[in-house]
């Protein structure tokens, strides 16, 4: 059914690609072309046929001639196995007749042995005897020769025994009893081994010949241990039946060494903590490492020479000794060590360790660490806080006596150069130097962790300081040698402002490194920002004196009594210049150079705000040409006096701000008819003067009214100005121009109500 259902399927497919390839009348002229193409489709898919049968039938063929070669074989080997079959069961019976040979071959085994060693045998007590006068002597070598041949003799009589048709088991046999010396004897000569043993370090430098006696005698019995199990193991003898094997001499002899090495580390006794309690680990720890010095360099020199190279006996006592070591120290940290101790414990390990290297080229750390990483910290941690509170209490103490000083009738310290100062900050930043110089030996990473805390006890001493200040200026202002304390005070704020530049700039050179980790960077900012704020308080406040004392004759400048009669020129002036002198003589250059500056400076701003507050006030109307050209031409020449004076109080001051009272002034002295002109040409040079300036100006003059006052504004860059655009707008020039702060802290609220 599936063949013809196949075969109708095909016909049908057959017709339809007959249809579809004659649907066009045109195609019948292409009809015997597609019957040579069917035709060869055909040929191809014959011969295709053709050649898979073909195939099928070859592998078929070669199957058929396998299995019958496969029957052949199995046939062949059916035959042979029953063979074997016959001959096992012939074996069986010969095993009857051949168990009497098995046993005269096994007398004859045992008869052989025993001749073998008869001579052994019948010596035994003169070789006894022998074997311990030799060891007696001190001939450990030629008495072990003879007692490893009398036990080799009882060995091999021992394993023929075992074999022979008794099988016994037990120890207690006459054989066991007549060769029962040689126990004893073998203890003995292990006796004078492990007396040797136990001398090793001192014994490798004086007299390597007994150490490598003993080690070669112990390395024979080790070869005998090996072969004596090889032989058991092949005959299936428990080795429990050879009495005294394994000696396992030596792994006898690695622990003897070992013990050796903790004794040596037990001999080393601490001293007592309450009658030394300075010296008694100092003491200790050298003894310590003295012992494992002289050890470790005496194994380094001679050991690899009397050791065999298995033995690896330079690193085995190594890693013995840094065992030891490790437990010593561990019992040293679990008895409470106080922060001296502590500290004297991790300089030990570190100059240990850095010794080692160099005089013997061990490296510890390759063993492994002396201490683990949390023993090492709480170390750490307990030398930092108590090195934070015992230099807290220092700092204290020192604030102290500071106080004290400023509150005595003795004065301040002066240099070679006449500055003021107290030895507060020399003492606290040579106290730091030498808490760091202290852990030096701790290492860098301590040292760094020390850097940090002292900086913050730094920071709470400056609070500190900054306080008492405070609590000084509040209490003592009245006190006869204040302003020298004060000047004094300064001068330590810019001391310990350098002193901290110097600690960084070394730290950062110590370490190789351009900026150190964030918080200590951040504790040198803060700092020098506060020292700095501390000196800088001190300054305005001997600033704030000199200009209460000058205030009246600041607030006559510009009046008409006071500052402009004829008969008196610049006679306020000479008085400002003489009281700003003297207090400079007498106060200002006792402060350092950075201080002595700002100070002057910040004098020099003052007067030029006091200057150019009283023209903003208004305080003298100038209604005449004459008296307009005299005020000017004062003003001009007291600017230039001004300049003069500050350049010689100090050479870094700068005065070029001074000249917008000048410019000003002019404003006094032109005609109505150039206001304008002038005016823009202030704009342009001094961008930072305001509308409400020029107007108090213009004021000052008296020839003018309000509404000539606007008109003229109006015609000046400064038209539609008002304060608080100017504040707006500059905010910016306030912060990085002297000038501009300096105007911009000038304010006249109602200018145009100045005019009558």
């Amino acid at each position: 059914m599936e063949f013809q259902q196949a075969v109708t399927e095909t016909i049908e497919n057959a017709a339809r690609d007959v249809a579809n390839q004659l649907s066009k009348p045109e195609s019948l002229e292409k009809l015997e072309q597609f019957k040579r193409k069917i035709a060869r489709k055909k040929g191809t898919v014959e011969s295709q046929l053709r050649n898979t049968i073909q195939t099928q039938l070859d592998g078929v063929h070669s199957g058929l001639a396998k299995l019958k070669e496969s029957e052949a074989i199995i046939r062949e080997i059916r035959d042979k196995m029953a063979e074997v079959g016959q001959m096992y069961k012939q074996c069986a019976e010969l095993t009857e007749v051949v168990n009497p040979i098995k046993d005269v071959n096994r007398k004859y085994r045992q008869l052989q042995a025993t001749t073998t060693h008869i001579n052994n045998i019948f010596s035994v007590p003169t070789g006894v005897k022998n074997t311990s006068e030799l060891i007696e002597a001190g001939d450990l070598l030629q008495a072990h020769g003879i007692l490893s041949e009398l036990e080799h003799t009882r060995d091999e009589l021992l394993v023929q025994l075992y074999l022979s048709e008794e099988s016994f088991v037990e120890k207690n046999t006459s054989l066991h009893h007549y060769f029962e010396p040689l126990s004893g004897l073998s203890d003995s000569l292990g006796q004078q081994l492990w007396l040797r043993i136990n001398d090793t370090f001192k014994l490798i430098a004086e007299e390597p010949r007994k150490i490598v006696t003993a080690l070669r005698i112990i390395e024979r019995e080790e070869k005998i241990d090996k072969s004596v199990a090889e032989l058991l193991k092949e005959e299936n003898i428990p080795s429990s039946h050879i009495q005294g094997r394994p000696k396992k001499w030596r792994e006898k002899c690695m622990d003897i060494l070992e013990t050796v090495i903790i004794n040596k580390c037990k001999e080393v006794v601490p001293g007592d903590r309450m009658t030394s309690p300075d010296d008694w680990l100092r003491e200790y720890l050298s003894s310590m490492g003295s012992i494992c010095f002289q050890c470790l360099d005496v194994t380094k020199k001679h050991g690899p020479k009397c050791f065999p190279p298995g033995y690896d006996i330079f690193n085995t006592c190594l890693r013995w000794f840094h065992a030891n070591l490790q437990n010593v120290i561990g019992n040293l940290i679990s008895s409470d060590l106080n922060s001296r101790d502590t500290s004297t414990l991790i300089i030990w390990i570190i100059d240990m360790k850095e010794s080692f290297k160099q005089a013997l080229s061990i490296d510890f750390d390759s063993v492994g660490p002396l201490i683990s990483q949390e023993q090492h910290d709480g170390m750490v941690k307990i030398c930092l806080e108590e090195e934070g509170r015992q230099t807290l209490t220092l700092v204290k103490e020192m604030m102290d006596e500071e106080f004290k000083f400023w509150c005595g009738a003795q004065g301040p310290d002066t240099d070679i150069t006449g500055i003021c100062y107290t030895s507060v900050t020399i003492s606290l930043f040579q106290m730091v130097e030498q808490h760091l110089e202290a852990f030096t030996q701790m290492g860098q990473t301590i040292k760094l962790q020390l850097l940090e805390r002292l900086i913050g006890v730094l920071v709470e001493f400056q609070d500190e300081y900054r306080a008492r200040a405070e609590e000084y200026i509040t209490q003592h202002s009245s006190a006869p040698l204040f302003f020298p304390f004060i000047i004094a005070i300064a001068n330590n704020c810019k001391q310990a402002i350098d002193f901290t530049a110097q600690l960084k700039q070394r730290a950062c050179s110590e370490y190789n490194v351009t900026t150190l980790k964030r918080e200590i960077e951040e504790g040198f900012k803060v700092l020098t920002e506060k020292f700095d704020e501390i000196g800088i308080h001190c300054c305005d406040l001997l600033l704030d004196a000199v200009f209460a004392d000058m205030r009246p004759l600041l607030d006559s400048l510009f009046s008409k009594d006071e500052w402009l009669p004829q008969d008196h020129p610049h006679k306020l002036f000479l008085n400002i210049e003489h009281t700003l002198t003297e207090h400079n003589a007498q106060g200002f250059v006792h402060l350092k150079q950075q201080y002595h500056s700002y100070i002057i400076v910040c004098a020099l701003d003052r007067l030029v705000k006091a200057y150019l507050q009283g023209m903003l006030e208004r305080r003298l109307v100038l209604k005449k040409d004459k008296e307009r050209e005299t005020a000017a031409r004062l003003i001009q020449e007291e600017v230039r006096k001004l300049s003069s004076m500050f350049s010689k109080l100090s050479h870094a001051t700068n005065t070029k701000h001074i000249g917008v009272i000048e410019k000003l002034s002019e404003l006094i002295r032109v005609k109505q008819e150039g206001l304008v002109l002038e005016i823009t040409a202030l704009a342009h040079h001094h961008p930072n003067l305001r509308a409400n300036h020029i107007i108090a100006i213009l004021a000052m003059r008296g020839d003018l009214n309000k509404n000539s006052a606007k008109k003229i504004i109006e015609q000046t860059p400064y038209n539609g100005d008002n304060l608080e655009s100017s504040k707006s707008q500059h905010a910016s020039a306030v912060k990085k121009n002297d000038e501009a702060s300096l105007l911009q802290s000038l304010t006249v609220p109602n200018p145009y109500g100045m005019f009558r």
